[in-house]
């Protein structure tokens, strides 16, 4: 298979950097001796921007000033938490705490010890943590393009994610967007 880019277009934020830019790409796939032109819609994160449950955290608990030139959060009277970066926000160096992707890991947490639930593969190796979930039902074959897998890693249980990434089956692997990440959730625990 041999792929072009075609044409390439999309809209230009003014911002210095934009939060989601919608990109169109026409590629021209070529199997064997026919050829066939497909538009996709993609997103290019970039940008400062938040989901809708880490900014329900902050405005719960407001960042504040720690020690040490820090920024915390005061969950309770003897309780502090490092600053949430959500994994949205580029302009961090790592989502830390993110609070959509802390629901992701709280999916499996209910049932460690006994059979993960259909369409949830889990693997935990010396404090190394992956999660496969399988989202081929919950969104729709288009242009024979096929969202199969979200997959996430993280080591011990720690803030940060190290891989987010949703899986297809004859295309490359890209990162989800929040809308994707709500839909998965609320597909496999309601929230």
């Amino acid at each position: 298979m041999h792929l072009t880019v075609v044409q390439e277009f999309g809209g230009s934020n003014p911002l210095p950097r934009p939060i989601y830019q919608k990109v169109n790409i026409t590629l021209k796939a070529c199997y064997g001796g026919s050829e066939r032109e497909t538009c996709y819609t993609l997103f290019k994160r970039g940008g400062i921007m938040e989901c809708k449950f880490c900014k329900e955290f902050k405005k719960k608990y407001p960042p504040i000033d720690g020690a040490d030139n820090t920024t915390i959060h005061q969950i309770s009277e003897h309780t502090t938490m490092s600053e949430v970066n959500c994994y949205f926000d580029d302009s961090k160096p790592k989502n830390w705490n993110c609070q959509i992707l802390n629901k992701f890991r709280d999916i499996f947490d209910w049932w460690m010890g006994d059979v993960p639930p259909k369409g949830i593969l889990y693997f935990h190796r010396e404090d190394q943590n992956t999660l496969f979930i399988d989202i081929s039902q919950i969104f729709p074959c288009e242009d024979d393009i096929y969202l199969n897998w979200l997959y996430l890693t993280w080591y011990k249980r720690r803030g940060a994610v190290d891989n987010v990434q949703i899986l297809f089956e004859y295309e490359p692997a890209r990162d989800p967007t929040e809308e994707e990440l709500i839909k998965i959730l609320k597909a496999y625990n309601g929230t």
